[in-house]
């Protein structure tokens, strides 16, 4: 007999039914309901006092939200999988809950920064905050985050590599 586990799917995108996250992830809570388990969908549109002039601050918002909500809702959690950067900060919540978690990548954003910024680079360059934040403040919450998780998953062997070689897994 199967134990219906109940399981929080927390992605640092809004619900934005364009977004190829949410659907994946829509598709993933589908197939795990059909399994008999319980599944959550939580966003930052699930927070919307946190989000009212977070803006472009949400990366670094959006990750307090996320812990202090895992501290009301680990005890009702059997698995968690965070999003990219979503749960940088609340893995160690949920692990001294004795909860797994799963930080799940849809596209690496150093990879996908380093190509932006190659890109940017002919045209002008990107602004220095967008940089402060994808090449020192951004790695340093997925290291935090892939190296407190129970599991951490990505599309391909090149974002598995960049893991491995960064030493995040």
């Amino acid at each position: 007999m199967k134990v219906a586990r109940k399981i929080v799917i927390v992605l640092q995108t809004p619900k934005d039914q364009q977004s190829s996250v949410l659907l994946t992830s829509q598709d993933l809570a589908t197939e795990l309901a059909r399994r008999g388990h319980l599944v959550a969908i939580v966003t930052p549109d699930d927070f919307p006092s946190s989000r009212r002039g977070a803006g472009r601050l949400t990366p670094l918002v959006y990750p307090f939200v996320v812990r202090r909500w895992m501290r009301q809702h680990a005890v009702d959690c059997d698995l968690v999988v965070f999003h990219s950067y979503s749960g940088w900060l609340a893995v160690s919540t949920a692990a001294a809950h004795a909860v797994p978690t799963v930080i799940a990548f849809h596209g690496l954003e150093p990879l996908y920064h380093q190509a932006l910024r190659e890109e940017a680079e002919q045209s002008g360059g990107l602004s220095w905050r967008y940089r402060l934040l994808q090449e020192r403040v951004m790695p340093f919450m997925l290291r935090t985050a892939c190296q407190h998780a129970s599991r951490v998953t990505c599309l391909n062997s090149v974002e598995q590599d960049y893991l491995i070689d960064q030493g995040w897994v």
